[in-house]
């Protein structure tokens, strides 16, 4: 097999780019987080747009990329760049607008609101096996997040070091059929193309293909359906009562106080999960930052977004009523369903938001003159995002929520518990044993040092959620949580404060239980075969604690 390098753009191309970094360096980069740096450029024509840039080991890729973004009423399809071609951002300038004002977060002082536009980048490669050649198309999957006021009338520059995590080979023997593999090589240098073959999902012409002999191969990401999924209680702190624990405990409070402050967390997202089918591969799950992002704008303020306090008893011992006392606000808030538990439930505080599903379509699309098109699906990705409400009075804040679910697990959210404490990708990390009346554990007991200083507070899984109307249930499982990270300025757990606190029917009971972790789910590979985004979701979403004595 004779492998042939990475393919860089021509001299001329290479000298354009160049100088629009030093022009966008000149500004200083907006964002650059997670192999993503955004800068902002002066458009020469007025209107906004953005051009990406994929690089490999400092050289510029030649590539296609689709993009899509979050519009106020379902995702938009933007359009298809190349490394030659931007992409117009307008539409979404104004449905960005629109989405974050709906949600509440208009004239929000000391944070930047920023959503996140999903590019899928994609390369092509020839390589040779034996006598035969083999075509290897490569994607890549990201995050761009954008604050659509901010772009307005402006370039955006988006710099990308290639990372693929999806590969299909097409075998250019004529009559060979598809072909879907691992990725595990590097891509060369194809003759490039524009395919005639029209499909009404991606109407534009794609001026990245190959062409060769009496075919043209087109590959793209086309978006089949984008749905208002529901509207949830995502919950960001969990107890669950057996019915070992249950009888023992007269009461539980939860503590969540979630903020921004130039001290301790800059910056608060909830990223977009993405789940690729594989009809013929195992799925692949990647959780990208950014769905919706916080960040602090002005250091000398602190943002609070939930600061909480929830209390609920254990109607075997005490008939008094749960309540929800909301600091940020000065009085209670509202507890879901109901205001009491017997024995055992799940009981959480959650935020109100709404989540989106958009489905898109891998496509194949093969011309052969002087008229034949051939247009194939050959797989699927599910998207989940969750934008949450933010209160306008209150500079945002979230709308907190007391849910108790005395019959465990008979809400729609907490059908996603069930399941993922079920899951395959599940770790369970040990509480630890103490003796007395009272129970305390602290959100960064049950969670691990963060390696880098971007480190999750918890996950979502809201899979559940979204197929509770049954329109979305065959293609969502529990594999889609949305991750919460949080960046704070020194590499700590501690950077914002969850607390659960149970207290006994008596004295000198013994506690000890376990606390459920969704982690890792997808170990996200560099170009080089390297794990990275290593201790960073490291997601505690629920204790179950054990009580005896």
């Amino acid at each position: 097999m004779t492998r042939l390098g990475w393919i860089a753009v021509g001299f001329a191309l290479a000298l354009v780019a160049l100088l629009s970094f030093t022009t966008a360096n000149r500004g200083g980069a907006v964002y650059d987080k997670f192999g993503v740096k955004v800068t902002l450029q002066q458009s020469r024509e007025g209107a906004e747009e953005i051009q990406i840039v994929l690089k490999h080991r400092g050289r510029s890729l030649e590539h296609a990329a689709f993009m899509y973004a979050p519009g106020d009423g379902e995702w938009l399809y933007l359009g298809n760049g190349s490394h030659r071609r931007a992409v117009p951002l307008g539409r979404f300038v104004a449905e960005g607008e629109k989405l974050i004002n709906r949600l509440g977060y208009r004239g929000v002082r000391g944070v930047k609101v920023e959503l996140g536009l999903l590019v899928f980048a994609q390369v092509f490669n020839v390589t040779e096996r034996g006598d035969k050649k083999i075509l290897e198309v490569y994607t890549d999957i990201f995050a761009v997040p954008l604050n659509p006021s901010e772009v307005r009338g402006r370039r955006v520059v988006v710099e990308r070091e290639f990372m693929p995590v999806y590969k299909i080979e097409q075998p250019l023997d004529e009559d060979a059929s598809q072909q879907i593999g691992a990725w595990t090589g590097g891509p060369g240098t194809p003759p490039i193309g524009a395919s005639p073959c029209y499909d009404s999902r991606n109407p534009k012409q794609f001026e990245y293909c190959y062409s060769g002999g009496a075919y043209t191969y087109c590959y793209y990401w086309a978006q089949a359906s984008s749905t208002f999924a529901d509207t949830v209680i995502a919950p960001l702190a969990t107890v669950y009562l057996d019915s070992y624990a249950g009888p023992k405990i007269q009461r539980m409070q939860t503590d969540v106080w979630i903020y921004l402050s130039s001290s301790t967390t800059t910056s608060l997202s909830f990223d977009i999960s993405v789940k690729v089918r594989g009809l013929k591969l195992p799925r692949l799950r990647l959780s990208l930052a950014t769905g919706i992002s916080f960040t602090l704008s002005d250091i000398s303020q602190r943002i609070d977004f939930i600061d909480v306090s929830g209390i609920v008893y254990n109607s075997r011992y005490d008939s008094t009523q749960a309540r929800l006392w909301d600091y940020l606000r000065g009085r209670y808030g509202p507890v879901y369903p109901g205001d009491s538990l017997y024995d055992d439930g799940v009981v959480y505080i959650g935020i109100l938001g709404e989540l989106r599903y958009t489905k898109w379509v891998y496509v194949y699309n093969r011309f052969s003159p002087p008229n034949y098109c051939e247009v194939q699906d050959l797989d699927y990705a599910d998207g989940i995002a969750f934008y949450p409400w933010g209160d306008p009075s209150y500079n945002g804040a979230f709308y907190p929520y007391l849910v108790i679910d005395d019959a465990p697990f008979a809400l729609k959210e907490t059908k996603a518990l069930s399941a993922a404490m079920s899951a395959p990708n599940v770790t369970w990390i040990s509480l630890t044993q103490r003796t007395g009346r009272d129970y305390s554990i602290r959100q960064h007991e049950v969670v691990e040092k963060a390696s880098t200083l971007d480190i999750s507070l918890t996950s979502i899984p809201l899979a559940y959620a979204a197929t509770s109307s049954g329109s979305v249930s065959e293609s969502l499982d529990y594999g889609l949580p949305i991750n919460v990270r949080l960046s704070s300025s020194a590499k700590s757990t501690s950077v914002t404060y969850i607390q659960f606190t149970l207290t006994g029917y008596k004295d000198g009971l013994s506690w000890g239980g376990n606390a459920l972790s969704i982690g890792n789910i997808k170990a996200y590979l560099d170009p080089y075969g390297n794990t990275i985004l290593t201790n960073q979701w490291l997601a505690v979403q629920l204790i179950k604690p054990t009580v005896s004595g």
